[in-house]
């Protein structure tokens, strides 16, 4: 029994310093987090790269991927690049296996009260969140020595000599209590690390083919944390996880099937290179088996993301579906930059949907189509929705975070999809208008049209050069924007007067009039565009 308290007392400081370690890293880290999962997009090597220096750097593959499916769900990364990542977090998830395999344990007590004086005597804010990091390495190694003297104590008993032996004639049983030791910590890292200790543990009987079965099991067991992370993602947020899934199962399958010589390799690699039952080895093990499934699933990253394509198949409705669910209300809190990104993406899906508000309005006014009348009405229905969940997303982030003043961008977008959503508004105003007409049977005449073609031509690439804008940031096309507005104006002005003297002269009849509404509010779409291409001119907005 004391044997037991004393390993769950290893145990819990283990966790909970790798838990520390993480956090603090990951806030150290930072806003720099836009910047890193920006270059991951570059090519594949370095999606992987960056997937490995982030599981290096925050201690957690776990981490990692549920970051990944954070920000695949709200956009702002794509499966292929988050595939990359999750191969290059899966080659980092040993290191703190290898972290381990220093001989540092006898520090500890030193970093643990070098990690204290800065948490507590330090006012600092990163300075403080470095010295957590530090506290959480020293309790890490602290936790694994009490572990270590634990496991000695226990590793001779009846019932753990038993076990070995059977896990030495079936490996499968290493590999399960890899799994589930790994469910229930959710820390590969840590189930790890006592494999780790048991196996350098002075008389230890455990061999290699034990101890690979046992990181196989870990390996998969990790994937839960992500798993759970996807849950109420997307299914873009799915595929990556399946992909993952699919990696730690197919890897733990081939070195099952080359165990034996594996094994013989490593114990044959360890007598001439460290001696025998050392932590160093098993580290080494276990990064090799993550490195040669990644040199090996690498090849075969396209044809799987035609699979997963295909298996988790993306309605239209559903990838318009609530934007809250795209919106990682994690980020608010801690990193302003990254929930501004992420507001973005979801701002330009709502203009994408509003461009679409203006087309099919625009083709119901030059022709009676009833899908386009439905169409209209549904989209608006959907871009309300973005526009309530964005301004309430939005104004929750905090002006300064980390040192990122972000109330410019905060006004602009807020201002944005105020405009955005009044121009959906302007097309079911077209819509009821012209419905007006199709009642009454109206048709325009030839001259009439063609005044409505030209305007309706105009605004169109006021849409195009104002989606070019957010998207890209481009000052030319939002000054584009801007030249056209006039010629908007002029053409409200000159055509209203046209019809109205039309209407005096008898040439059009009373219910005809309505068109002067229909020129209104063409010309409202105009303005709402120049609001958003003024912002971005006068640099309320730049591209970071």
């Amino acid at each position: 029994m004391e044997y037991l308290l004393e390993c769950l007392l290893g145990l819990g400081l283990f966790l909970y310093g790798i838990k520390i370690m993480s956090e603090a890293l990951k806030k150290v880290v930072g806003d720099k987090m836009k910047m890193i999962i920006n270059k991951a997009t570059a090519n594949p090597f370095m999606g992987i790269l960056i997937g490995f220096l982030l599981t290096t750097l925050i201690q957690s593959s776990s981490g990692t991927c549920a970051l990944v499916v954070s920000l695949i769900t709200a956009g702002l990364l794509n499966l292929n690049a988050a595939i990359f990542i999750i191969l290059g977090a899966n080659i980092g998830s040993p290191t703190t296996s290898i972290i381990i395999g220093l001989d540092i344990t006898k520090y500890a007590p030193i970093i643990i009260f070098v990690g204290a004086i800065m948490v507590f005597f330090i006012s600092d804010k990163r300075f403080r969140r470095i010295g957590r990091a530090i506290l959480g390495f020293g309790l890490m190694f602290y936790g694994l020595e009490c572990l270590g003297n634990a496991l000695s104590g226990v590793k001779d008993t009846p019932f753990f000599t038993g076990l070995i032996q059977s896990c030495d004639k079936a490996p499968i049983l290493s590999l399960l209590i890899g799994f589930v030791l790994t469910l229930a910590v959710q820390s590969s890292g840590a189930t790890i690390g006592v494999i780790q200790k048991l196996y350098a543990l002075p008389g230890s009987t455990i061999s290699f083919k034990i101890v690979i079965a046992f990181i196989l099991g870990a390996n998969i067991g990790t994937i839960i944390t992500g798993f759970l992370a996807s849950l109420k993602g997307s299914k873009a947020a799915k595929r990556v996880i399946v992909y993952d899934v699919l990696f730690n199962v197919c890897n733990a399958i081939l070195f099952m099937i080359i165990l034996i010589p594996f094994a013989n390799l490593a114990t044959y690699l360890e007598n001439h290179m460290f001696g025998t039952h050392t932590t160093k080895m098993v580290s080494y093990v276990a990064m090799s088996i993550k490195i040669v499934g990644v040199l090996i699933f690498v090849w075969f990253t396209k044809p799987a993301i035609k699979l997963l394509n295909k298996v988790i198949k993306v309605t239209e409705d559903e990838a318009l579906s609530n934007p809250s669910e795209k919106l990682n209300n994690q980020l608010v809190t801690t990193s302003a930059s990254l929930a501004l990104e992420c507001a973005k993406e979801q701002i330009i899906t709502m203009n994408s949907l509003v461009n679409k508000m203006f087309k099919k309005s625009t083709s119901y006014l030059l022709q009676k189509n009833d899908k386009y009348e439905k169409d209209v009405f549904s989209l608006e229905d959907i871009v309300d929705n973005y526009n309530s969940c964005l301004h309430e997303y939005l104004t929750k982030i905090p002006s300064n975070l980390n040192g990122i003043n972000s109330s410019q961008e905060k006004t602009f977008f807020i201002d944005t999809i105020k405009d955005i959503e009044r121009i959906g508004d302007h097309c079911t105003n077209i819509i009821e208008r012209m419905k007006e007409r199709y009642d009454y049977k109206l048709e325009f005449t030839s001259e009439a049209k063609d005044r409505l073609v030209n305007m309706i031509n105009s605004l169109q690439e006021m849409l195009d050069c104002n989606t070019e804008s957010l998207e890209t940031f481009s000052i030319s096309k939002a000054n584009r924007v801007l030249e056209i507005e006039p010629q908007i104006d002029a053409y409200e002005k000159e055509y209203r007067k046209e019809f109205l003297k039309e209407a005096c002269d008898s040439l059009i009849s009373r219910n005809d009039q309505n068109v002067v509404e229909l020129l209104s509010n063409l010309e409202r779409i105009g303005d709402h565009l120049t609001n958003i291409a003024e912002h971005i001119v006068e640099g309320h907005f730049t591209h970071k």
